[in-house]
């Protein structure tokens, strides 16, 4: 399987003109960073307190799942396409229709 996601390293951060190189020193300085960006931000806007709901808006939508049938299951695996790239989770159609029977009906 092929993976759609590059590989990339960080050989040096600078922070205040201050250079790490060693790869703990830099996962240290970035986990720093993004533990303490929530309060730099937030220290940007103003206090309130407002509850998230007041900016959500009321919906009537309702969402629900419906019972299909192995067979249908069946079928929609079938009729994958098997000479498109991977997606997000990295299984080949290929895998998925092979696999089928054994993992639906299991």
């Amino acid at each position: 399987m092929t993976s759609l996601a590059k590989n990339y390293s960080i050989n040096e951060l600078k922070i205040h003109n201050v250079s790490y190189t060693e790869p703990s020193h830099i996962a240290v300085e970035l986990n720093k960073h993004f533990v303490e960006v929530r309060s730099r931000l937030a220290s940007v806007f103003p206090q309130n307190n407002c509850s998230y709901q007041q900016y959500l808006s009321k919906t009537n939508t309702t969402f629900r799942f419906e019972r299909i049938s192995v067979n249908t299951v069946l079928e929609a695996l079938k009729s994958l396409p098997t000479k498109k790239a991977v997606g997000l989770d990295n299984i080949s159609a290929r895998l998925l229709k092979v696999a089928a029977p054994v993992n639906v009906i299991a």
